[in-house]
């Protein structure tokens, strides 16, 4: 049902993965891979977390995301995923030590990419202008779109500074991901989010009291465990209202909410609407 939260891709034999999205709901958990990530996102606002930064996007938005990252792209309240446009470009984090990588006509990427930082974020500008370039490679592997891709990053690089925001400036703050006790946290979730989730459990599994894992969690990812458990299981709502036909409460035992009033309650403040009626108007929507 849920992509797992840690992807794993096959980048040895292609420059690039490349995937439009229309529309898109926005609704993975935090995740982080091991690769190179550039995202574009258009037609929606919302919230941008990159490891430890947490800040609002606006309607175009283009980011790249350095390996091993914990991210995430969240559409803000009352806005609608009917013409969100998302384009995920993915690409080995080896790249910048690829030989070709060694010409002096590569010099500027491979200096971008070895940028220590968690991620850098391009101007509204900048998104729009690359925006048909981005999307016209989603799906390709040929010879042209590989040279399309190149231009892409060529480009993004020579930029002047007042284009490109720095989000961390050092490599310990572009490594998140790799604290083994997160990633023990976030599979720990994936795994036992329909369960009653205890700190004292995590604090088990990573060796930790549970006031400590609330202050480490809360240090690593810019939030609290409790908010990140919540929207782990409500993402899984979502998905099961919209690709099951499971009745309410089935759906919301099954993800973990033990008290019905209670889950309704949630899903109302979250969604500004009832679950039944989500679930009406995402069928109306995909049947247009």
């Amino acid at each position: 049902m849920k992509e797992p939260l840690q992807e794993i891709y096959n980048l040895e034999n292609s420059f690039y993965i490349a995937s439009y999205y229309y529309p898109n709901r926005m609704d993975y958990p935090l995740h982080f891979h091991d690769t190179f990530e550039l995202t574009l996102t258009c037609n929606v606002r919302g919230e941008r977390i990159v490891g430890n930064h947490v800040e609002e996007f606006e309607e175009y938005d283009l980011t790249l995301l350095k390996p091993n990252v914990i991210h995430r792209f969240l559409r803000a309240e009352g806005e609608g995923c009917e013409n969100c446009e998302v384009t995920v470009l993915k690409f080995s984090k080896n790249l910048p030590q690829w030989t070709m990588m060694n010409a002096i006509q590569m010099e500027s990427i491979r200096n971008m990419l070895n940028r220590s930082a968690a991620a850098l974020v391009f101007s509204k500008d900048v998104a729009r202008t690359l925006k048909s370039r981005i999307e016209s490679i989603a799906g390709r592997t040929d010879f042209d779109a590989g040279i399309r891709f190149l231009s892409i990053l060529d480009y993004l690089s020579r930029l002047p500074a007042s284009e490109v925001k720095v989000l961390g400036g050092d490599r310990s703050d572009s490594t998140y991901s790799t604290s083994r006790r997160i990633r023990q946290i976030l599979r720990y979730v994936e795994n036992n989010y329909a369960s009653n989730i205890t700190l004292e459990d995590v604090g088990k599994l990573i060796g930790m009291s549970p006031t400590s894992v609330s202050r480490f969690f809360k240090s690593r990812t810019g939030r609290t465990f409790w908010s990140y458990v919540i929207d782990y299981r409500m993402e899984c709502v979502q998905s099961m209202l919209s690709e099951t036909d499971l009745n309410i409460s089935e759906i919301a035992f099954s993800c973990g909410f033990n008290s019905l009033s209670n889950f309704n309650k949630v899903f109302r403040s979250r969604y500004g609407c009832m679950p039944r009626e989500y679930r009406s108007r995402y069928k109306d929507s995909v049947s247009r």
